[in-house]
């Protein structure tokens, strides 16, 4: 299991749209959902909406997958012709999220992130992995 997890601030007043356009996800989209995350060799996607108690803090986007190359989504999510691909970037990443594709195009993006630490419990032991060795 490779992990690669990032957050991204939701736009003001965006939360409950945002909301609603994931559950289609799980919904009418589940299908072309399921296709995307194929194209892009996402394994597992995970989506998690922090809510940030400090006054005027954006509520956070909170996204974990199992890649090996999260790199080729950004490479090619922006590029991709299907329709399912172009609607996520106009509404969710576009509407509630604020980005744009020369916004993700990786030239433009800071370096992945820093894997810092991982740990794994078994049954009775514990078990340490360094970071960037899984």
């Amino acid at each position: 299991m490779n992990l690669y997890s990032f957050a991204v601030p939701i736009l003001p007043g965006k939360t409950d749209i945002l909301k609603n356009y994931l559950k289609e996800l799980s919904g009418p989209r589940a299908k072309e959902y399921d296709g995307s995350l194929q194209r892009f060799g996402i394994r597992a996607e995970h989506m998690w909406i922090q809510h940030i108690p400090q006054g005027g803090a954006p509520d956070m986007l909170i996204v974990m997958w199992d890649i090996d190359d999260p790199m080729r989504v950004f490479k090619q999510g922006f590029d991709s012709n299907d329709s399912y691909d172009q609607w996520f970037m106009q509404k969710v990443l576009g509407e509630c999220l604020g980005m744009s594709g020369e916004m993700m195009k990786p030239e433009s993006m800071p370096a992945l992130n820093d894997h810092i630490v991982s740990r794994t419990m078994t049954t009775g032991e514990k078990q340490r992995v360094p970071a960037g060795k899984r």
